[in-house]
């Protein structure tokens, strides 16, 4: 696809002086790698890092895979302490939402922001404005960047960066992800869950969402106790789990996400109130961005009302019926 150079953006402000530009992309291949905490699944892409790369960088990186694939990690990082990058082939893993799983505790979504490329005859990404996209978007790619700050660290920055086609809901394999420690790298002490009674519950660790569905999976076919032992042998057994989301919390939580199945469940005859899918999704929309809401406005009487008629109504009313009947009969 041949886009005219007026779409190009020349300059980016994610691309100012205060991002990192010391290393080109092809003398990071040269550089030793190093294997993070010595798992040969988790190699790490940049070291020491304490400002976001800069999200061109990242694109040429996802977009046309200009790295060498001994630099490219095929699990998830977990319990991150050092400033890293790491670049992880999703194809690899069995649910891509797994990667927010890192056993650092609850994040926190502080921003989103999509960028938009094209590539140019040579094969380089150029950028485009959003209210310049070409009309037929073949070839035009999404880069949307996320930023995320540890509930149990304040000063901990996670920043997810993911690229799909235009034209495409499913985003491509590879994915950028960035620690960034701004009070100097150390382990992340996780919080207690928030609705934690006591400290004996112990930290928050998500579930992996591969996780919940081996477990929705065997619901009804085996009682709690076996479908742990189950989930933890289909892993591989316990040692070689590098996660603690990859296990179920507990028995509790095989009995709460039974009971989540079971009230999803629709019964025979259930017929959907169009009004509470409605509500339903309004409500889901105004946990997100402001201007990717749809629905506005739901106006509700907040009342049962009814009319009655006036005495002239029910004489034209029972006028009207006579007419009908002399044509009937």
């Amino acid at each position: 696809m041949m886009i005219s150079r007026n779409h190009f953006v020349e300059d980016d402000f994610e691309c100012t002086a205060k991002k990192l530009h010391d290393k080109s992309l092809e003398s990071m291949d040269h550089d030793e790698i190093h294997l993070y905490k010595g798992d040969p699944a988790l190699p790490v892409y940049r070291w020491g890092l304490k400002n976001g790369m800069c999200t061109d960088d990242v694109a040429e990186l996802l977009v046309n895979r200009c790295i060498d694939r001994s630099r490219i990690a095929t699990r998830g990082p977990t319990s991150v302490e050092n400033n890293t990058v790491f670049i992880v082939d999703t194809s690899k893993i069995s649910e891509k939402d797994d990667l927010k799983c890192d056993d650092s505790g609850a994040w926190e979504c502080k921003g989103s922001k999509k960028s938009y490329y094209y590539k140019d005859e040579d094969g380089k990404l150029g950028k485009l404005a959003k209210d310049k996209l070409p009309d037929e978007q073949v070839g035009v790619f999404v880069i949307q960047r996320q930023w995320y700050r540890n509930s149990s660290m304040n000063s901990l920055q996670r920043i997810i960066i993911t690229p799909r086609d235009s034209v495409s809901t499913v985003p491509k394999d590879l994915v950028f992800i960035q620690y960034i420690f701004n009070n100097g790298e150390q382990p992340v002490t996780v919080n207690l869950h928030g609705n934690a009674k006591s400290a004996r519950c112990g930290a928050y660790q998500r579930t992996m969402q591969s996780t919940r569905k081996m477990i929705k999976d065997n619901i009804g076919a085996l009682p709690a106790r076996s479908i742990v032992h189950k989930v933890i042998n289909e892993r591989g057994g316990i040692m070689k789990i590098g996660s603690s989301g990859a296990l179920p919390r507990n028995r509790t939580q095989v009995y709460n996400i039974t009971r989540e199945v079971k009230k999803q469940a629709k019964p025979f005859g259930h017929i959907e109130d169009p009004m509470l899918q409605v509500l339903a999704k309004a409500k889901e929309e105004q946990q997100g961005r402001a201007e990717d809401i749809f629905i506005r406005e739901i106006p509700l009487s907040q009342s049962q009302s009814s009319s009655l008629p006036t005495n002239s109504s029910w004489l034209i009313l029972n006028a009207f019926a006579l007419i009908l009947r002399s044509f009937v009969y």
